[in-house]
């Protein structure tokens, strides 16, 4: 009898165990599915940040460049175009700002920042460069000075923004970044 007690037990065990496994064993393997799935979105999330970063990196850089051509071809006599300059520093802007909005859904709030301290910089240097378009022959060399150093702050602020993208990456995602070296910039 004891052995007919103890089959019995273990026959109840077994099923308790099957039982168990038969509900528990989907459940782990649908677990380890979304584990997966969220790391792998996880990865995702990390390389189109890190491409809206560039993204933003890159407009910004171009509006450096243009801004930068502009005050040469101004200061050497070359006509520059007001409807011109407008639609690309424009198209330019909303670039950045796009890109700012939508690291905004990866959980990087930097917004504020970002139109506190580099959009209002941006905007001052322009109107700046537009009153030299308007007037290139009356432009005192003081304005000339100005535009190149509201131009000089937008480079540091960017570069200040890359040291807060590269942050809030690292803490959203857990990752280890670090920003590129910041090259001296020669004056405009």
């Amino acid at each position: 009898m004891d052995q007919a007690i103890v089959a019995g037990v273990s026959a109840v065990g077994g099923t308790v165990i099957g039982a168990l496994g038969a509900v528990f064993g989907p459940l782990l393997a649908q677990r380890r599915t979304q584990d997966h799935e969220r790391r792998t979105l996880t990865d995702r999330d990390v390389r189109e940040a890190l491409e809206i970063t560039a993204h933003l990196r890159t407009a910004g850089a171009m509006w450096e460049r243009d801004m930068r051509r502009v005050l040469r071809d101004i200061r050497v006599g070359r006509s520059v175009d007001l409807r011109e300059f407008d639609d690309s520093m424009r198209s330019l802007e909303q670039e950045m700002r796009q890109s700012v909005n939508r690291l905004v859904a990866y959980r990087l709030h930097v917004s504020r920042q970002v139109s506190g301290r580099v959009f209002l910089p941006m905007g001052r240097a322009e109107d700046m460069l537009r009153e030299a378009i308007s007037d290139a022959h009356g432009s005192p060399d003081a304005l000339w000075r100005e535009i190149a150093d509201a131009i000089r702050e937008v480079w540091s602020i960017r570069h200040e923004l890359d040291e807060v993208l590269v942050q809030e990456i690292s803490t959203a995602f857990g990752a280890t970044m670090t920003t590129p070296p910041h090259r001296f910039r020669r004056s405009a």
